[in-house]
């Protein structure tokens, strides 16, 4: 309980005096100032099971710094940001009569935990302010709690709803898992919000595509553009939480680092300006040791190092990190006159997508080199040539899929004859099963290098994966059709032709 007044021996008069005043006081100083707030109302559990007092870690000081009224936060596991968000969102229900806030995670379970966080904060409540504010819970259930002050925290589908407030918790995975439920939060929780309300986006990366990624991209480009006191109320501001700035990520007791910690630790003082502590090593070799590869995802240093991760499921996991090891990316691997002349492989998907790869060999060390790539849809064959044609190389060859010999209903004529009419060198893909098109490539990226430009080719390389089941819970044996397929399927054609060997002997044919 509160006590506003200490001294319990006054006459009557005097003693509601002093109280008035102190609770004046009280209101006007304390209860008034939503940080005193959240560090001395709310009552949560503790990681080690026990009930205590709520108050903000470093991480949520610096998100609650942060007054502009939408914010996307990337960051390491375990900041305690939905905790948080979870208790901002309640106190604007308490203290601000008629607020409609909102929370939403990525699985029902998920939404649960964060709920009854709230609830328990609620029951655990000083009487005494519920009291003075006169202020009671009218309903609770599974969409959420309503009071009496007409307010409301609502957890899970908003479309319909006007909101005030809404945090959503771990977007990436939504993204990732249910693309279908972040694009209904795009379109409706998103739109629910008004202009000048609060939206809190926060995640772990899980790749650099989806929802996420495109907003937290596009937050950084627009703060980068515009700056900090020109960003409008419907931009995001970017928050990202490094774990070097996590006084949890530290350990006393010695943890011998292998070389690779050493070499990562190196990397991260040199990207950060910094000096890590022996504390923060032992904690970090201890971590990388159990996460591995999942280190980088869940403990980022920064933010290119949290979006530059492979997904659980993806086809080509090893052979990305051994690209990103290797140092096989870099901009300098563009088109190299000294090499064999550039082909053209096409992946032509379904809808009229096309994708395309531009590929050159070093004959003497059988190295591959992905200079270039180029996708649009709904454009002819002459549309793809013709773009070609703009290139600062000329192509020798195209590859093409093996059904490039059916012909179209609307022309009568087959893609290849169409092709004919341009460029006179062109093969045909063998046909083969996906999986063995899919160990071709994870051989051919064995020996690849890739000219940085080619962005969307990177990230099919990463992203490309085996479809969810989200019934079962479990990936099959079949990939995911999404935006990474098409440049995915392209460098996979390219697998098929180069490892044979078949192009090789082509160029020799043709006096490449």
């Amino acid at each position: 309980m509160f006590n506003l007044n200490n001294n319990s021996h006054k006459h009557n008069s005097d003693y509601n005096s002093d109280y008035n005043s102190n609770l004046e006081h009280f209101i006007a100083t304390k209860l008034s100032n939503s940080g005193w707030r959240l560090n001395n109302l709310y009552s949560v559990v503790d990681k080690e099971d026990n009930v205590v007092k709520f108050s903000m870690n470093d991480a949520q000081v610096t998100v609650h710094s942060v007054k502009h009224p939408k914010t996307i936060i990337l960051k390491s596991r375990q900041r305690g940001i939905s905790t948080y968000k979870v208790l901002e969102n309640l106190d604007k229900c308490i203290f601000n009569p008629n607020s409609q806030t909102g929370v939403q995670s990525y699985g029902q379970s998920e939404a649960k935990k964060l709920y009854k966080k709230a609830l328990f904060a609620w029951d655990n409540l000083d009487p005494d302010i519920k009291e003075l504010l006169d202020i009671k819970l009218v309903t609770s259930n599974a969409e959420g709690m309503y009071f009496s002050n007409g307010s409301s925290f609502k957890v899970g589908n908003f479309r319909g709803d006007t909101l005030s407030s809404l945090h959503v918790s771990e977007l990436a995975k939504i993204a990732r898992k249910y693309p279908e439920k972040a694009e209904e939060l795009n379109t409706g929780a998103f739109e629910a919000v008004s202009t000048n309300s609060s939206i809190s986006i926060e995640s772990t990366a899980e790749g650099n595509s989806g929802l996420f990624y495109d907003m937290w991209k596009t937050a950084e480009l627009r703060l980068s553009l515009v700056g900090e006191d020109n960003l409008t109320p419907l931009d995001f501001y970017p928050i990202f939480l490094s774990w070097v700035d996590d006084s949890d990520c530290s350990m006393d007791e010695y943890y011998e680092a292998t070389p690779d910690d050493i070499e990562y630790f190196s990397k991260v003082e040199k990207d950060l300006n910094i000096k890590l502590t022996q504390q923060q090593k032992n904690w970090c070799a201890a971590k990388r040791s159990r996460l591995q590869d999942k280190f980088q995802q869940e403990y980022p240093h920064n933010p290119e190092a949290a979006f530059n991760v492979p997904v659980e499921g993806t086809y080509y996991q090893v052979q990305y990190n051994h690209l990103l090891s290797n140092n096989r990316i870099k901009p300098n691997y563009g088109y190299n006159p000294s090499l064999t002349t550039p082909i053209a492989v096409f992946d032509l998907g379904m809808n009229d997508d096309m994708a395309i790869t531009i590929w050159q060999i070093d004959k003497s060390s059988h190295k591959y080199y992905l200079i270039d790539e180029y996708s649009n849809n709904g454009q002819s064959i002459g549309h793809y040539m013709d773009v070609l044609a703009t290139r600062p190389y000329r192509i020798a060859k195209v590859v093409v899929p093996h059904d490039a010999n059916v012909r179209e209903l609307s022309t009568g004529r087959t893609r290849i004859e169409e092709f004919r009419k341009y460029i006179s060198h062109i093969q045909v893909v063998p046909k083969l099963s996906l999986q063995d098109g899919i160990n071709a490539t994870r051989l051919l990226l064995v020996d690849t290098y890739i000219n940085s430009a080619c962005i969307s080719s990177i990230a099919s390389i990463q992203n490309y994966r085996k479809k969810y089941d989200k019934k079962f819970n479990v990936y099959l044996d079949k990939p995911e059709h999404d935006e990474h397929s098409h440049f995915a399927d392209s460098i996979r054609y390219a697998a098929l032709v180069l490892r044979t060997g078949t192009l090789l002997n082509s160029y020799d044919s043709y006096g490449v």
